[in-house]
This record gives structure tokens, C-alpha cells and sequence, in this order.
């Protein structure tokens, strides 16, 4: 089953995907889980994908090392949402 993080906004709903996900898990830097093109999409749309994935990416990269049990959380407790509709 894939895991989604959906973001609604003004005029569109953008979603973060298992992707995505994999992407911030992976990356080095914050600016590595973002970018030019999400920003515009961001704009026009009334989104705001590229900052909650700054946000997963500062989540996952704590200092505390319990990233992959926080992402983990979230995709559980999505999961849950998803089968109660």
C-alpha cells in the first residue's frame, strides 16, 4: 500500500509520496528536498509542498536519531485516516 501525505491548498492538492519521502530520507541538506519548479507549482497552485518537505526533512534529520520511527508514525497513523474513510 503507498503511503501519501496530501496537501490542500486554495485551488489544487498536492501530495508527498513514498518518492518524496525516500528523497528526504536520502538527502544530505535541506535544500537537497526541494525545488525552483515545486516552489512555482507551490505559488500558482496556493500549496505549500516544498516547505512540509523542508519540514519532514528536519523531522527525519533530528539530531535525536528517531527520524525513521517519526516518518514511520506518520505513515501508520495516515494509514489509519485512509481506512476509516
Amino acid at each position: 500500500m503507498a503511503t501519501e501525505i496530501r496537501l490542500e491548498g486554495a485551488l489544487f492538492n498536492r501530495v508527498i509520496n513514498d518518492y518524496d519521502i525516500s528523497k528526504i530520507q536520502s538527502a544530505t541538506n535541506r535544500s537537497d528536498v526541494e525545488s525552483l519548479w515545486g516552489k512555482i507549482i507551490d505559488w500558482f497552485c496556493g500549496t505549500r509542498k516544498e516547505e512540509a518537505k523542508k519540514a519532514l526533512f528536519d523531522i527525519i534529520h533530528n539530531d535525536d536519531n528517531k527520524g525513521n520511527y517519526y516518518i514511520h508514525e506518520i505513515k501508520v497513523s495516515y494509514r489509519g485516516i485512509e481506512q476509516s474513510n
